[in-house]
């Protein structure tokens, strides 16, 4: 669901918080935008949802597993380009607010009730914390939904279809098969990815790709992480034993054409087997291998869901591994974009083709054999009639099995270097959905420190939690013990593996986990620094002016509305303030240091001279630092854009703050002011003359200190008017175009002797003229006429104007050659490009408008001996 961008009211108290999530995960950490998928509930106030009254929406109440789904769906979706798809609500805040935005996930519907999600079309570069929404719970349907709304706040319409059986609509097309676009309902389908089109009876071909990492949004693509050609492959990491391990392995195939290339070097004369895999759940990419030997190339068997290489190689040999995305499983290559890992031996010497590593039975003590499987990665699908079957196996001498309960190698897991002829003991028989076979015995376990942060400090008294996220790839983890320094502080033997330290004394003190897996193997982590100090209060608050009401004395730190609480601090209750020196308070109206931003640095008995008093919902203490500027960048239009007639053109800037809030952006043509934008408005409507303009915005943030920006350079091209002057006592006609006063006008209905200045309205008033803008006269444009002057006289028209789902563009050429029509909206981005050969006389060119939003388009005819253009006027 899509809505229109309104005005909201501000300044509205909100209710108490909702504890945070406890998730924290990063799909690309300095990615150039943010995606925050909120899950534990939001207050929302200050935004056109609801009319602009306040939501509190509930948390999701989604399981950590459906969050993770949800997540992972996302982070696909997003992953060709530079996005963070974050669930930690403080990697969103460090974010400029219009290189971010927020997902809210909650069974709170008041956004837009009876629907199962919503958006604000082109939201994501509104700079002012309009959030986006999710209905839709549980792991698939909240993510996929998710990806959708994320789409159009970027500026994406819906897939749908026309005419598929009659002239059916479609809105949001469904799919076929295994595959939907996720622009359409993608909620039922396995695979789904961005589209433009490539499908049946498609109605809209917008480039979904090019419009997220275009321009308007300023994210673009993330860096190619691997070479595209052998000179610039990338060393492919290998143990010892030339095991290669995905952890190690990987990449995102980004773009159309791109190839992924690694290099490796046999250590012994053998076979050589490898396997590129896409994501292991929800993928959008379709995986072509190809292994490149002095010997040749290579092809994978098979692509789509899986590439498995196995060739003969002799010590020595350089070999080159290719990926790239292939079409496969009955779906558009377009969307083949994407994560991949992979795995196997590239050491060279493995067994020959054929060689059944491990034999797997469907009873105790080898009974019926069911299958016997070589070296490779195995999921459900693979497994086929034996998932869930197996309760004995046999494994050849010098390799591991790995067996997993739950398909794509997740859940509870077992490895096995050698027979065992009765899973019953070990709480697996019949239980196994993948495994996986590799030459080697067990590979050691992997674990971090997710919590406390390094170099992170504490006040006394301390009890400190010790997170760590241990994992095994070829079995279980056994437990994970916790050091400072050499002293172990203790253990934990099962999920979530946490350690709570309790009355730690103040010092400096470092950590370390060490996790050891079932067969024994340890891993330990990389240290951590902590600092734990006695509380000393860099700022102290009180409830009423003149330092009265329970005093909090609080730490350098930024401080939410849930975090001020558990403080002491309840919202908009802060009236005065005590601050110590060589540190400075930045208050804030609203949550997550947001808005109304005021900065003190001495006492203050009373924020009522200032305007503070209790409306602050969060701040930061910090030691006094220098006031920096605020950033600005103009984003739209763009810059080298073209206009070919007289235009009002809405100039927008983005713009950032990271120490105080903004006051106001100016914008320039050369020197000259054009407008002023009082913050939060960051636009300004203007009617440039013709010519070629240079602006500029300067933005002044509310300490008065200002930045500009990077100049972009826009020309106006008014064409000569070619239009007659309006005569009184003539009878005029609909169709007929007169101009008068320097002013061009339509002419809507048959009329007598109505001067069109004093007559005139918008298409479907009822008046008889409508306005087509400034008009150059004859005269005044004399001098500038050339030879082209009469080819340039045609007028381009469109019926019906307004229109809904179709129009037809009506104009004349002197020539047989192709014509170009764009349609381009007021910001200045071109929504529709059609080509079309075109006759000598007259053209009628029908146009599909339907995926466009109710609002005032110029359409542009360009080629061969025409360059006109007209408004257009969409109604839904």
């Amino acid at each position: 669901t899509t809505t229109a961008r309104t005005t909201a009211p501000t300044n509205v108290a909100p209710p108490p918080p909702v504890a945070p999530a406890t998730l924290k995960l990063q799909s690309l950490p300095g990615g150039k935008g943010c995606i925050f998928l909120d899950f534990d509930g939001q207050y929302v106030a200050g935004t056109i949802w609801n009319g602009g009254s306040p939501i509190s929406a509930l948390p999701s109440g989604m399981t950590e597993a459906e969050i993770r789904e949800a997540y992972d769906i996302v982070k696909e979706d997003f992953s060709p380009f530079s996005f963070n798809v974050t669930t930690d609500s403080t990697v969103f805040l460090s974010y400029p607010q219009d290189f971010r935005i927020r997902v809210i996930v909650t069974p709170t519907t008041t956004a837009a009730p009876g629907t199962t999600g919503a958006a604000q079309f082109g939201s994501f570069k509104f700079n002012d914390n309009t959030p986006c929404w999710v209905f839709n719970l549980g792991g698939k349907n909240a993510g996929e939904t998710a990806s959708h709304e994320v789409g159009h706040t970027l500026g994406l319409h819906h897939d749908g279809r026309d005419g598929f059986s009659g002239t059916t609509h479609e809105e949001r097309y469904a799919g076929y098969d295994n595959w939907a676009p996720i622009m359409g309902n993608s909620t039922s389908r396995i695979t789904t990815q961005w589209s433009k089109g490539e499908y049946p009876y498609a109605n809209n071909q917008e480039d979904d790709m090019a419009i997220i990492a275009g321009y308007a949004n300023g994210v673009g693509y993330r860096n190619d992480d691997h070479g595209s050609t052998q000179a610039t492959a990338t060393p492919l990491r290998m143990d010892a034993n030339g095991n290669l391990f995905p952890a190690d392995n990987h990449g995102i195939i980004e773009r159309e054409g791109d190839s992924d290339f690694f290099v490796f070097t046999a250590a012994v004369t053998g076979y050589v087997s490898i396997s590129i895999r896409p994501a292991d759940r929800h993928a959008n990419m379709n995986i072509y291998g190809t292994l490149h030997t002095p010997t040749g190339s290579f092809n994978s068997d098979m692509s789509g869901t899986w590439s498995g290489l196995f060739t003969h190689v002799f010590a020595g040999n350089i070999c080159y591994v290719e990926v790239k995305a292939a079409d496969g499983n009955n779906q558009p290559i377009y969307g083949n974009r994407g994560y991949y890992e992979i795995s196997g031996s590239a050491r060279g010497g493995l067994q020959e083709v054929g060689e059944k590593i491990g034999v797997f039975y469907n009873a105790c003590n080898y009974g019926t054999q069911l299958h016997s499987l070589e070296v490779g990665n195995y999921t459900q699908y693979d497994l086929d009639n034996i998932d869930n079957q197996i309760s004995s196996l046999t494994v050849k001498p010098g390799y591991t099995v790995v067996l997993y309960e739950n398909d794509n190698y997740l859940g509870n897991s077992i490895s096995f270097s050698g027979d065992d002829a009765c899973l019953t003991d070990n709480t697996f028989d019949n239980k196994v959905s993948s495994l996986r076979i590799f030459k080697g015995t067990n590979r050691p376990p992997q674990v971090a420190i997710s919590s406390p942060d390094n170099g992170e400090v504490i006040y006394t008294p301390a009890t400190i939690v010790l997170k760590s996220n241990p994992s095994d790839e070829d079995g279980s983890i056994s437990k994970v013990e916790f050091y400072n320094g050499a002293t172990k502080l203790g253990e934990t033997t099962a999920a979530p593996y946490n350690y709570t330290w309790n009355s730690v004394a103040a010092g400096t003190y470092t950590v370390t986990a060490v996790a050891t897996d079932n067969l024994g193997a340890k891993t330990t982590s990389t240290a951590k620094k902590i600092t734990v100090t006695a509380f000393s209060a860099a700022a102290t608050f009180y409830p009423n002016c003149s330092y009265g009401g329970t005093a909090v004395g609080l730490a350098p730190g930024t401080y939410s509305t849930s975090q001020l609480l558990a403080k002491g601090i309840a919202d908009n209750d802060i009236a005065s303030l005590q601050v110590s020196s060589g540190y400075e308070v930045i208050l804030y109206k609203y949550d997550y240091a947001f808005d109304g931003a005021q900065k003190i640095s001495s006492n203050t008995s009373c924020l009522t001279s200032i305007g503070f008093e209790n409306v602050t919902s969060s701040l930061v203490v910090r030691p006094v630092t220098a006031n920096k500027a605020p950033t600005v960048t103009i984003t739209t239009p763009y810059n080298g854009t073209v206009y070919n007639s007289a235009v009002t053109i809405n100039l927008f800037a983005a713009f950032s703050d990271v120490d105080g809030s903004l006051n106001k952006i100016e914008f320039f043509d050369g020197a000259t002011l054009i407008g002023t934008a009082y913050y939060p408005s960051a636009n300004i409507s203007w009617t440039p003359a013709g010519g070629t303009h240079t602006i500029t915005a300067k933005a002044y943030d509310n300490e008065n200190a200002f930045s500009v920006s990077k100049p972009i350079t826009i020309t106006v091209n008014i064409p000569v008017c070619t239009a007659p002057e309006w005569v009184a006592g003539t009878t005029y006609v609909a169709g007929n175009t007169v101009q008068q006063g320097g002013i061009k006008y339509y002419s809507n209905s048959w009329n007598y002797n109505q001067p069109p200045n004093l007559n005139n309205g918008p298409t479907g008033s009822g008046k008889p003229w409508t306005s087509l803008g400034t008009c150059t006269s004859r005269v005044e444009a004399a001098a500038a006429e050339s030879e082209d002057t009469e080819k340039s006289s045609n007028t381009l028209k469109l019926f019906p104007n307004p229109g809904k789902s179709f129009v037809n563009l009506n104009f004349e050429t002197k020539n047989e050659s192709e014509i170009s029509v764009q349609v381009i909206d007021q910001f200045s981005r071109t929504v529709i490009t059609k080509t079309v050969q075109g006759v000598s006389g007259l053209n009628i060119i029908e146009l599909n408008v339907s995926s466009l939003e109710a609002g005032i388009y110029f359409v542009s005819v360009s080629g061969g001996d025409q360059h006109i253009s007209t408004k257009l006027v969409v109604q839904k």
